[in-house]
């Protein structure tokens, strides 16, 4: 991902090291999270590293309509705000074009949510 719109962002990566006959199958195998190194992802300072998991198809908390088809997000059980999805196929109700970079919300009235769009590239192997 390139946040090139965003000054204070570099490009990162998130490592999906899952193995799947296809790209088909991995998304729709049920599998939602699983441990990884989350080292290679760059996060705002605020963000707590130990609380985030990875990958797919995940469904943010009620109340927020925060989705992520491949990607990052916290885990809100376990830590406190801010919220954050990092990934491609990401969306937030009322914010139809994004697709593709960061969302981080720091309270339930969403009136203090950052949207930051990226160029993303997936590559498979």
């Amino acid at each position: 991902m390139n946040f090139p719109t965003n000054t204070s962002k570099e490009a990162t990566s998130i490592v999906m090291n899952y193995t799947s006959p296809s790209p088909h199958s991995a998304l729709h195998s049920g599998v939602k999270t699983w441990p990884a190194d989350l080292s290679t992802i760059k996060t705002p300072p605020n963000i707590d590293k130990s609380c985030l998991v990875q990958g797919f198809n995940m469904l943010g908390p009620h109340p927020w309509d925060v989705k992520s088809r491949i990607g990052v997000e916290s885990q809100p059980m376990k830590c406190a705000s801010p919220y954050l999805v990092h990934g491609v196929g990401i969306g937030l109700q009322g914010f139809p074009d994004l697709s593709c970079g960061e969302i981080i919300i720091s309270n339930s009235s969403l009136t203090a949510t950052e949207i930051y769009t990226a160029v993303c590239k997936i590559y498979i192997q």
